[in-house]
């Protein structure tokens, strides 16, 4: 099968050989023949590589034998007398052995009887049941005494098995796991060198590994892997010796140990249990995994048909073994994959062995056996033997059958003899495909002239020409067209790596092109091109704008320094690093030139002018040419120079590619902008801005121009430059707080609050870049006081901060230590010095405390509960002037404490202490917003919630009552401390007043008007109130035909009613009302034939009638009693005028102030926030 997968390989390959062959002729356009002298080259190369191989493995495996020889006389002269015995010991039992096969009539169609059968080594540790399978497998031998050379006991070294079809060697079980180290190795490499002296071309055909069941069910996986590996070392020695792979077989023996063995394989017929039982692997290329894992697969379906047939044969009650034994047997698995692991897993030292196949066998069932399975459900475990005599199992059929089919497994080595009758054929061929290949070179070089020929003019057609010089775009695209057929050209001529036998036609053709692409650039773009540039740049005034004038130097530049390169190095130099950098350079800047001078021509165009231009330079051999070039462009980068009045043009370009700073770079880093003119700082007055302008400057030097440059006020622009770099920064520092704008989501403002306790936050971290990018230098010399006290605090902070993450002292300790360094030197200095470097320290351990307080603060983002708190306890401490544990007072006395070190820093740095005290103005912010939203919900559900249900004439009392008033209980409880209460009324206390960090809660107008009213309104509500009300005669328009009786009043209450009838006649009656028992009020007006009603609704009813009669005057119009209108005008009545003497009514008219109250809603601004929020 392998023979026949080799020669389909071969036949696949020269078909794709010969595919790729035709597909190449056809490509590029060839005769037939060239192909078939290709095809013809490439089997020569082939052959002549097979015919080396075959010489060189012959010669080496002639090498390595004599080595071997030579190594095994000197190894046995240098043992000791005891293994010098041994060794000779195993020497003369091979010579027996060797001498009894050739003394044989085996032969088999060979002549040496060596050769005849395959040999097989089975290697083992030592009592793994190697020797026992042999014997027991009761295998024929055409040698009549089969065990002549084998012993009875323990293998010592090495005995001979002459089985029916195949010579197994038992190697002793100290040769795979040695027990004296140095002598069982020596041993062991002179059984190899013996494999190698009298099996010279097949020293073996494949290695048995035996391993017990009971060592698979015993040992610990440790054990199991350094016997694999010892294993695995044997098998590598033996591939070595014998310079091939061979089969490899596991053999687990004694499998009688396993519980339930025998008794199921036991009443098997001989004939079955004579088969081989295993699996075998028919795929070369499968691991060890899927071996074993497809071994146990295959042998517990079996095992089941196997257990279903002999209990349907036996009936209801069959031996335990038999039902359990799948089971036990798949116990060995684990410890079969760790041993087979070990052995076959591939690594990067070793050759990987071919695992053939894994079997199992028992050779003697005489030994009592013990189930696990059944040990542990607490079941008798034990089986003993039932038989006297033993039966070898699974062994003939894998000694007789299975090892001789794989004889040639392995390559064999026999194929070298008949490969040998042709390899002189093989080299006369090689060298004859090889000459007719040659032969066809100088064809194929004619056909690559020939292709670049026409290739070329496939393309162009003809040589191309100016039509017009005026015309740039046109001519552009002409020469890219003709550059990049020049170029294919060149790259062509590059890949040709076969001699061209004299054939240069496409070199030639790419010389020709080249001197005529020279010739169309100068006369369709080039002399164009530097008449116009040098035309524009006499144009060059003061008031030309900065873009144009940097884009002119720029291109100027970057031209001289890649013209001076091409003069030093020629079209070399390209190679190098730093050039690359030039030639990118000159490609940006002429691009960027070509649209200020041609706008008209397209950008794709003008995108291909820098190529064209460098092309020229490349294929430009005269020097002289670009010598004039260069010193035009030094003449007109000097005339830039000399034009304009000062340098500020350089900062004021837009192209200086300096990254500028933005709010978000400290807020949120989104890259967000905060609109069309954003705050920030231009990248020009950065240190990488400054340092390209500084770099611009030296390019004019680098140029050749710097004598014209120093006629240049350079020191007067970089006085310029400080002024604007400072005031940048400046202005930026003002509106820095303004980023707080930009932190909108609720989980941002939580992530920023947790950074504001941190040194990392937006604030500092700005003073500490502010600190690094202000820093003096030669061009920022004397910097302003807000420049140098923002320096100062950049410096004092460093002391509190750990530099490293390895440094694990006290912030206290470690400027401590500072200090002390610092003292030791303080004479170094004047008073001066020394007083700000006591300030410095005296400011870092004031950072030290200030960080601490900043980061118990914290807590203001874990939950509303904590943030509340935190808050509630600040105004608390403040409206008790209580001594300050909040962390913001002890941040604010640091604060403070920080700004009075530097108190001597007077000018223009208030800005600077607002960035200083910005992260503590934000977390204070932030809390008293959150603790704001908590009074809200608050409000809403400890007041709002509650009046669901309550009758609105006993809403007074149940928001206002002295000691029950739900307003009075919130006013006192939650919002206790961030309410104060002054001449006016309740005001909202304030916290830092006429500070930065002035803050109060942010109470809505509409909640202090509504407790200011309600607390006029109610203070004099009582259980009961007493009113004295006397009669007064009732009158009515002088045209009423009929006068009114009488009129009764009456207040319905819980005991009795209370009456006051007025018959025009003097009565008087004190009404006891209560607001809890009494209810409607009503009006009853007597007329001769009907009566009027008037009715004061609800609980709060007595107090709206007095409020009606409040100047104890009522008129009522007839429209008022819509019922009896009618009759009402028949009698002519118009008007009814009521009066009544009413005292103490007052307080009770009060109560209906407390009544009409509209409760707020909203009493902080969060819930209009929250709304709007919603909206949105």
């Amino acid at each position: 099968m392998k023979k026949i997968f080799k020669i389909l390989s071969i036949i696949l390959t020269l078909v794709i050989v010969a595919g790729l062959d035709v597909w190449l002729v056809l490509k590029k356009h060839w005769q037939w023949w060239v192909g078939v002298a290709i095809y013809a080259g490439f089997l020569g190369i082939w052959i002549g590589i097979l015919f080396l191989r075959k010489y060189l493995t012959r010669r080496k495996e002639k090498q390595f034998v004599h080595r071997v020889l030579e190594i095994d006389e000197a190894a046995i002269k240098r043992a000791d007398v005891q293994q010098r015995q041994e060794l000779k010991n195993l020497q003369a039992k091979w010579k027996e052995s060797i001498e009894l096969l050739r003394s044989s009539n085996i032969r088999r169609g060979i002549k040496d009887p060596i050769y005849a059968m395959p040999w097989y080594i089975i290697i083992g540790e030592s009592g793994s049941g190697k020797t026992t399978a042999i014997r027991n497998a009761k295998i024929n031998s055409p040698i009549s005494d089969i065990t002549r050379t084998a012993g009875l006991a323990a293998t010592q070294n090495c005995d001979w098995w002459f089985l029916e079809n195949a010579i197994i060697l038992d190697t002793a079980g100290r040769y795979t796991i040695p027990l004296d180290e140095s002598a069982d190795k020596e041993e062991w490499e002179e059984l190899l060198v013996l494999l190698a002296k009298y099996r010279k071309r097949e020293p073996v055909n494949g290695v048995i590994v035996t391993v017990s069941a009971e060592k698979l069910l015993s040992a610990d996986h440790m054990t199991l892997r350094a016997n694999g590996q010892s294993i695995r070392k044997r098998i590598d020695q033996i591939m070595r010796v014998s310079g091939a792979k061979f089969p490899v077989y596991v053999l687990i023996a004694k499998m009688d140990l396993v519980y339930g063995f025998t008794d199921t394989f036991l009443r098997l017929p001989e004939e079955d249990t004579e088969q081989a039982a295993g699996y075998m692997n028919v795929d070369e290329n499968a691991g060890w995994e899927k071996v074993v894992e497809q071994f146990f697969i295959t042998l517990e379906e079996n095992l089941h048909r196997i257990r279903t047939r002999i209990i349907e044969k036996e009936g209801d009650n069959p031996e335990p073994g038999i039902v359990i034994f799948p089971i036990e047997f798949l116990s060995l698995k684990p410890a079969l994959k760790e041993f087979t692991k070990s052995v076959f897993e591939p690594n990067p030292y070793q050759e990987t062995p071919v695992l053939r196949g894994i079997y199992f066998s028992s050779a003697l069932q005489d030994i009592e056996t013990r189930s696990r399975f059944l040990e542990v459900g607490g079941q008798p475990a034990a089986c003993k033997p039932k038989q006297a005599e033993s039966r070898g199992l699974f062994l003939k059929g894998f000694f007789s059958q299975v090892l001789p089919q794989d004889r040639y497994y392995m390559r064999p080595v026999y194929e070298f003899v008949r490969w040998r009758r042709f390899t002189a054929s093989l080299g006369f061929m090689s060298v004859v495909l090889i000459f007719i290949a040659l032969a066809g070179l100088l064809t194929v070089s004619f056909f690559h002239n020939v292709n670049a020929v026409n290739n070329f003019f496939d393309t162009l057609e003809k040589m191309p020409r100016i039509e017009s010089s005026s015309n740039i775009a046109s001519n552009l695209i002409m020469l890219e067209k003709l550059r990049l057929e020049i170029k294919e050209v060149e790259e062509t001529n590059k890949r040709w790596f076969m001699p061209s036998f004299g054939l240069t036609t496409a070199e030639d053709l790419e010389k020709v092109t080249k001197e005529h692409y020279k010739k169309l650039f100068n006369e369709g773009f080039f002399l164009n091109f530097e008449r116009d540039l040098h035309k524009n740049i006499n144009k060059i005034n003061a008031s030309t704008d900065a873009d144009t004038m940097a884009a002119y130097a720029k291109f100027l530049i970057a031209r001289i320094l890649v013209l001076r390169s091409y003069l030093e190095h020629g079209v070399f130099f390209k190679k190098d690093k730093d050039s690359e950098e030039e030639l990118k350079l000159l490609r940006r800047r002429f691009t960027n030139l070509m649209s200020f001078m041609y706008p008209q021509v397209p950008t794709p165009v003008a995108t291909t002018a820098p190529d064209i231009y460098i092309s020229y330079l490349d294929w430009n051999d005269s020097k002289a040419e670009l010598t004039s070039s260069l010193e035009l462009s030094q003449a007109s980068l000097k005339g830039i120079l000399s034009k304009h009045k000062n340098l500020n043009w350089i900062v004021n370009q837009s192209q200086l590619d300096a990254y500028d700073i933005y709010l978000d770079d400290f807020w949120t880093k989104t890259g967000q902008r905060e609109g069309e003119n954003p705050i920030m700082i231009n990248g020009e007055y950065t240190k990488e801005g400054q340092k390209r302008i500084k770099q611009f400057l030296q390019s004019f030097e680098e140029a050749g121009v710097k004598e014209t440059l120093s006629d240049v006020s350079v020191k007067d622009f970089w006085e310029w430059y400080r002024t604007q770099y400072f005031n940048a920064w400046h202005r930026f520092a003002i509106n820095f707080n303004k980023g707080e704008l930009l932190v909108k989501s609720d989980t941002d403002k939580i992530g920023m609050v947790i950074n504001m306790t941190t040194v990392h936050n937006p604030y500092w971290t700005f003073l500490e870049r502010a600190a690094s990018e202000l820093s003096a230098d030669d061009y920022l010399p004397n910097p302003p006081q807000w420049v140098r006290l923002i320096k100062e605090l950049s410096e004092a902070r460093k002391l509190s901060e750990q530099k490293e993450e390895k440094e694990k002292k006290d912030l206290k300790e470690k400027l401590l230590e500072e200090e002390k360094k610092i003292v030791r030197d303080l004479e170094k200095f004047e008073s001066k010095e020394r007083a700000a470097i006591d300030r410095r320290i005296d400011a870092g351990n004031i950072y030290v405390e200030l960080n601490k307080s900043m980061v118990q603060m914290a807590p203001v983002a874990t939950s509303d509960e904590n943030c509340y708190r935190l808050i509630y306890d600040l105004f608390q401490e403040v409206s008790a002037n209580a001594e300050g544990k909040s962390p913001f007072n002890i941040a604010y006395a640091q604060y403070f404490k920080l700004k009075h070190t530097f108190k001597d820093f007077k000018e223009d740095v208030d800005f600077v202490w607002k960035l200083v005290g910005g992260p503590i103005n934000y977390i204070l912010s932030y809390g008293i917003n959150k603790s704001s939203c908590l009074l809200q919900e608050q409000w809403e559900r400890d007041v709002l919630g509650k009046m669901e249900g309550i009758n609105r004439d006993k809403l007074p009392k149940f928001l206002f009552d002295k000691k029950e008033g739900v307003v009075w209980k919130f006013t006192d409880g939650p919002a206790k401390p961030f309410i104060a209460k002054g001449k006016w009324g309740y005001t909202s206390r304030k916290v830092y007043g006429n500070t930065i960090f002035e803050h109060q809660m942010g109470f809505m107008p509409e909640f202090f008007a509504f407790i200011n009213h309600g607390e006029g309104a109610i203070v004099s509500y009582q259980p009961e109130y007493k009113v004295d009300i006397e009669t007064v005669p009732i009158t009515v328009n002088e045209e009423a035909s009929l006068k009114p009786l009488g009129v009764i009043l009456t207040v319905q209450c819980a005991d009795k009613d209370r009456l006051l009838s007025n018959y025009n006649y003097k009565e008087k009656e004190t009404f006891n009302w209560s607001p809890e028992k009494c209810g409607d009020t009503s009006l009853r007006i007597l007329f001769p034939n009907l009566f009027l009603t008037k009715v004061y609704k609800g609980q709060m009813g007595f107090p709206k009638f007095l409020s009606d009669f409040k100047t104890g005057v009522r008129v009522f119009s007839v429209d008022e009693f819509p019922d009896v209108k009618d009759s009402l005008r028949k009698m002519g009545v118009k008007w009814i005028k009521i009066r009544y003497r009413i005292e103490h009514e007052l307080p009770v008219i009060n109560l209906l102030k407390g009544s009409s109250f509209n409760v707020p809603f909203a009493i902080t601004r969060c819930a209009i926030e929250g709304k709007n929020k919603n909206a949105n």
